[in-house]
């Protein structure tokens, strides 16, 4: 069931580290993984997606995102925050995570607190809980599974939302072509700049 717009925002600072917060389930798993030489803590619970451990596609973006000393960083449907941790750690200077999935938010916090980084949590549809801001970098795991409604408003968000000169950073499966979503929600520029064994990764500008 989706969240409503705005729910709740959960705040991670230095102040909670020696607190972690407890997920919404109780059995919950620590997902320690390193990419590109950047150690990741993360914390997952049963449902929310690769729970057990970092799937390719999220590997593979943030092995070809990139992320600028001082950037404002959304991760987009966020999960348990991978690409917020890895943004945190990599010269974000401001991340912000979202989802619609509260144990998944929940467990965002989580890894930001168990990966000793800053960054604030939204529950929200999308980007409707960012909706004021802007950011220079977003990055996206796209649930694909969604359809090509839900997957255009997602992208129309992320154009909202992106600076002047930002760029969306999103995963896509070999065999699909987000390109035409991306074009009816007004971007001009698609690059492929990655190719995997089963996903690429898109560069996207306004």
């Amino acid at each position: 069931m989706r969240t409503p717009a705005a729910e709740r925002r959960v705040y991670c600072s230095s102040a909670d580290r020696s607190q972690r917060a407890t997920t919404d389930r109780d059995a919950h798993a620590e997902v320690d993984t390193t990419v590109d030489g950047v150690p990741l803590s993360l914390v997952s619970v049963p449902g929310v997606f690769a729970a057990t451990g970092l799937d390719h596609g999220t590997r593979l973006l943030l092995e070809t995102a990139r992320v600028m000393d001082g950037d404002r960083v959304l991760g987009l449907c966020c999960g348990y925050g991978a690409a917020g941790v890895w943004a945190a750690k990599t010269g974000g200077s401001a991340v912000t995570l979202t989802d619609d999935d509260r144990p998944a938010t929940r467990c965002a916090e989580c890894s930001l607190a168990a990966s000793g980084v800053d960054g604030e949590v939204v529950t929200a549809d999308g980007t409707a809980g960012v909706e004021e801001r802007r950011f220079d970098t977003v990055l996206c795991n796209p649930p694909t599974h969604a359809g090509d409604g839900v997957l255009r408003d997602l992208f129309e968000g992320a154009r909202r939302v992106l600076s002047s000169d930002g760029t969306l950073w999103v995963v896509d499966h070999r065999d699909l072509d987000f390109r035409p979503q991306l074009s009816a929600a007004g971007f001009g520029g698609v690059d492929r700049v990655a190719v995997g064994e089963e996903h690429v990764v898109l560069a996207v500008v306004g």
